[in-house]
This record gives C-alpha cells, structure tokens and sequence, in this order.
C-alpha cells in the first residue's frame, strides 16, 4: 500500500474547476411510457399525460390552472386498482390540492409498497402543516410502511428523542431496523436486557449498533463479558472492532490475556488497532467503573440553531469525567521508536464512497454553513464510535474535545519523502480521542472514534467523519475550518485538497 505521495513526492494543488454539461439529443418514441396494466387507463387522458415525459410538462401546466377542480378525479384515482394509476394521482395533487385532500393520501402511508408510500410522505409533507403530520404518524406509528418510519425515526431522534418510544420499538423486532441506527444515545439501565437481547439475535451492521448502545449503557454483568468474548472471535472484522472497543472503555486488568490473544493473531487494521488502544489503556489505568451519566440519555445539539447542547454544562462536565476515568487526561507527549514507513492507510473502514462533496457548495439557507464551500469529504455517515486510524506518520499538532460543531478534532502534520509537509484534518470525533498535540503516531494509529449521533460529542450531527487535506505545513493552525466562503475558494491558494486524490491507485 504506497501513499501516492512517494510517488508524486508532494500533495498537488489543485485550481477550483467548473464543468459544463450538455446532455445528448436522443431518439424518443411516441409511446405511453408509464407502465399501467391493460384495461386499467382511466378515461382521464390528463393523467395519463401526466405519465409520459413527452406530454408531462403541459399536463402540469394544465393540473396548476385546474387546481381544486381537478381533486375530486385525483382522489377517485386514489382507489384504483392499479397502482400505478395510484402513483400518477398523488403525483398530480402537487399540483391541485385543497385543505381536506389529506385524508385521501394519508392511509397511503401504511401501504406495504414503498413507493406509494414515499411518493404520499413527500406529497404530505409539502402540504400538511408539520405537528398535524407528526401527530397522525404517532397515532399511527406501528402501522407505517416500515421505508417511511426509518425516515421518521431520522428526524425525530435529531429533533426530540424519546426514551420511552424506543423502548417500545425495541420491544418490536419488525422495527429494529428503525430503531437500531439511534439506540447508542440511550443510556438508561432499562435498555440493556434489550440490547443484551438484541446482540444475540442480530448480525451484520445491527449487531454493531448492539454493540455501540452496550458501550454506552455501561452494561458490565457476567453474561455481557461472555457475550463480549464470543464477539472478539467473530468472523466479522467490524464486529471484532467493536467488541475491543467495549474493552477499551470498560475492561479492566482481567482482560488483558485474551485481548493479548486476539491482537496476536488479527489480520484486520481496524481490529487490531481497537485492540491494541484496549490492551495500552487498560495497562495504565484503574479498574474503574463506568461513569454512567445522570441523564437518560445525551440532549439534542442543534448545530443549525447556535450549535448548543439542551445543558451544556452537563454534558461537558460528563465528557470531562469521562475521560479522566478512562485514562485520557494528562497523559503527555507520546514518541514512537524507530523509522515510520511511508504508508498510506484509510482513515475508516467504510472511506471511498460515491458522495462528491469536496468543493460543494451547500445550498442557500439560514443554516450555518448555507452557501458556503465543503473543504473536506464526510464519510462513515450513521456508524457511531467507528475507529478512526492516522492516515500517515506524523505529529498530531491539534486536539480539540466536544467543541461546537467539530466535536472532537485532530489535525496531525505529515512530511512527504520528498520533505514536503502536508496535514490531515479529523472532525466528529467522540470524547475518548488518543492522542495529545506532540505525540509521535504511526500510519494505521487508532485517533478515537466518531461521536454518538446528534450529541454534544461529535457537534450535534448524524456521525461521520469529515476528513480534509491541507497541502501545507500546520503553521499557526489558523487555516482550520470545515467550510469557505465560494469567492475564497474560487481564487484558488487555499492549499485544499480533495483527499482522495492522495488514494489514486489505493487497493480498497
């Protein structure tokens, strides 16, 4: 695996670039397109219109003039037998719609077709007023088209968590899925028989997210050690990864013999780092118990909305706490023995993806970041406390914990073969970070890992990594940031650059 750059001996700026598209003339047949079964077209031809991308754009025109006239047709659509029928209707009442048409479109919501059900979703939320939808999805929520109750579940946990709703769709394996991405938040004893539960039963990613929420859950019993041992040899590396992180934050001297083991003969990077960052923690700290926090669980960070915890002052002292318990504070200035090789390791397991958002521009808005240039690629989206490893050798330069929108940051300098300096910049981050500014790390060096979605810990966002190049010297630090204005940005002389641009030719 050789980084790129001892092949190119720098990390190449590269100019803003604006590329221009035309689309193809291409042959189209004059045929209906939209596929409806035979004998089922209405005597409607403006629907049928509505379904043919040579005619669609007219027919809209024609459904916006009609507007209430034409919604007594579309809701009698609604009862057709034919689904695709049922689709082209909701798809015309963006068009014409009058207060009341919601009762029609509503028990679509339960449909077991997914695209009924998402096409009416996205039709009610642009025509129903926000509380009255949230409170017909509540009374109605273990009725829902499973598709749309994951959706539900994103914006609810990002705007009001409730312990008490997922509680009771734990209790409910047919939505596990929903529930599982958000479990990691809830910290109340009541949930760990569910999750012990649930870590038997599950596999995959969902085991994961078992694994993340008995973490937090401080769940030390005797059956979540045997379970624990049992994960540290599962065929699934991920699930390795995540069963020495449980060690890391709760195992005690007792543990070091297996993990010792396991390191021994793991092959995996992220693995064996997770276990190597358990074995050295444990090694220098007390057996200390967990400290549960007060809260049922971490407050809502709005970071669009000044960035704050629902208790600031809470959720500091408990990360501060924390890491004082764990190990983390005062540890020093850290040096690694002999020459580090020049290798370039991904900074997460899940890192090349199809998300182009270095040099995006955000959409105009009242958000924070609204029109504002990306700097940087976000990655591993929803993988709480995933392990996050040093791309390259190099001196870790800035540590930051749970500061607003970054969460926990670290910036390490790097120095290329060819002596040339370079920096890779880390944000999200949870609130056990490894390293202190002067540390010494190695290539594939565990930094931490993502902090919990929607807390205080990572910012207030879903997890994820935002991982940035700066193709220069650390200096004074001050170029740190996540986002640029796009006239900066344009200009070019900004020194970032898209960091997959260092992984051409990396075997994924």
């Amino acid at each position: 695996m050789l980084c790129v750059f001892l092949l190119l001996g720098v990390c190449p700026f590269l100019p803003a670039q604006t590329r221009t598209f035309r689309l193809p003339d291409l042959e189209r047949k004059e045929t209906q397109v939209f596929p409806v079964g035979a004998g089922a077209m209405p005597q409607d031809p403006l629907l049928m219109a509505l379904g043919n991308p040579l005619t669609r754009e007219q027919a809209v025109l024609e459904y916006k003039r009609l507007g209430a006239q034409a919604v007594p047709d579309l809701v009698a659509h609604l009862r057709d037998s034919n689904s695709g029928i049922r689709l082209l209707a909701i798809s015309a009442m963006q068009y014409a719609w009058v207060p009341g048409t919601e009762q029609a479109v509503l028990p679509f919501l339960k449909s077991p077709r997914d695209a009924e059900a998402k096409s009416a979703w996205y039709l009610l939320k642009q025509k129903m007023e926000k509380g009255a939808l949230d409170q017909w999805v509540r009374e109605h929520l273990y009725e829902m088209n499973l598709g749309r109750l994951i959706e539900v579940m994103g914006e609810w946990e990002s705007e009001a968590p409730d312990a008490s709703r997922m509680l009771e769709l734990l209790s409910r394996p047919r939505y596990w899925q929903a529930a599982l991405p958000y479990l990691p938040r809830y910290t109340a004893p009541e949930f760990r028989s569910f999750t012990r539960y649930i870590a038997d039963q599950a596999h995959g990613q969902w085991l994961i997210f078992a694994l993340a929420g008995m973490i937090q859950q401080g769940d030390r019993s005797p059956l979540v050690w045997q379970q624990m041992e049992v994960f540290l040899a599962n065929e699934d590396p991920r699930v390795r990864e995540m069963s020495a992180e449980f060690y890391r934050w709760h195992g005690g001297k007792s543990a070091l013999p297996l993990l010792k083991k396991a390191w021994a003969k793991e092959q995996d990077l992220f693995a064996r780092e997770s276990m190597a960052e358990a074995l050295r923690i444990i090694s220098i700290r007390t057996d200390a118990d967990f400290p549960v926090p007060r809260q049922p669980m971490e407050p809502v960070v709005k970071y669009t909305g000044g960035l704050r915890p629902e208790d600031p002052e809470v959720s500091q002292k408990r990360i501060v706490a924390l890491r004082k318990a764990m190990g983390y504070a005062d540890q020093g200035a850290r040096t690694v023995d002999g020459d580090a090789p020049g290798i370039l390791v991904r900074p997460v397991r899940a890192f090349f993806n199809d998300h182009h958002d270095f040099g995006l521009q955000a959409k105009a808005g009242s958000g924070p970041f609204a029109g504002l240039v990306h700097l940087g690629r976000d990655m591993a989206w929803g993988e709480d406390m995933a392990s996050v490893l040093a791309v390259a050798p190099g001196v870790v330069k800035r540590v930051q914990i749970a500061r607003e929108s970054w969460g926990g940051l670290v910036v390490i300098e790097h120095l290329s073969p060819s002596g040339k300096k370079f920096c890779s910049l880390y944000g999200h981050l949870g609130p056990l970070i490894t390293v202190n500014p002067g540390d010494e790390v190695l290539a594939g060096a565990k930094l931490g890992g993502l902090g919990r979605s929607f807390t205080a810990e990572n910012g207030g966002y879903l997890s994820h990594l935002h991982f940035s190049i700066y193709d220069g010297p650390y200096g004074s630090g001050k170029w740190v940031n996540g986002y640029m204005a796009p006239e900066l940005f344009a200009l070019g002389g900004h020194k970032w650059i898209d960091p997959y641009i260092l992984y051409q030719g990396f075997k994924r």
